[in-house]
């Protein structure tokens, strides 16, 4: 899995449109459509934003690791 299939894969699965996420996150459609199919990346502070949104950790998000929880998760 890559950070694009990760993205949609959280996308999903709060039943959001590409267009709801970019709504959210300040970033047009497309944005996030190239994203998803790994046209482009997004910046640090981007993955950041989607990190928060769906309260996982960086490394999940970059799918650097399988545990979705925060540090915050864990205190």
């Amino acid at each position: 899995m890559n950070y694009g299939e990760r993205l949609k894969e959280l996308r999903l699965s709060r039943d959001l449109k590409q267009s709801d996420l970019a709504d959210m996150l300040d970033v047009s459609t497309s944005a996030v459509g190239s994203y998803e199919r790994c046209e482009r990346q997004p910046s640090f502070e981007l993955l950041h934003k989607y990190a928060k949104y769906f309260n996982v950790s960086m490394d999940y998000m970059l799918c650097n690791s399988e545990e979705k929880l925060t540090l915050e998760a864990y205190m």
